[in-house]
């Protein structure tokens, strides 16, 4: 499976901004899949804001980590993943 990754970089006041498109929730609270030597790993999140250009997670990814933005709905757990770099949105 090929999965579109954006690495968390950019530090908002209360946490890490990832794009919307990478948290999911399935039913036991928001979630996102972390890249771990390339194997989708899931990891519930504390949401601390919605924004126009992405979410800010209070806790569950820490800046650098590389999150799946595209086709996370679609992975399971130790799913091998081919990141790729990301491409933001045009608006």
């Amino acid at each position: 499976m090929t999965a579109q990754v954006a690495l968390v970089s950019e530090a908002a006041e209360t946490g890490v901004q990832v794009p919307l498109s990478a948290v999911i929730e399935r039913g036991q609270g928001p979630e996102v899949w972390v890249v771990q030597k390339d194997k989708a790993e899931r990891r519930p999140v504390k949401v601390a804001a919605y924004r126009q250009d992405g979410v800010v997670l209070a806790s569950g990814v820490a800046a650098g980590e590389a999150v799946v933005a595209v086709g996370a709905h679609k992975l399971v757990a130790g799913q091998a993943v081919r990141p790729l770099p990301f491409q933001a949105e045009a608006r």
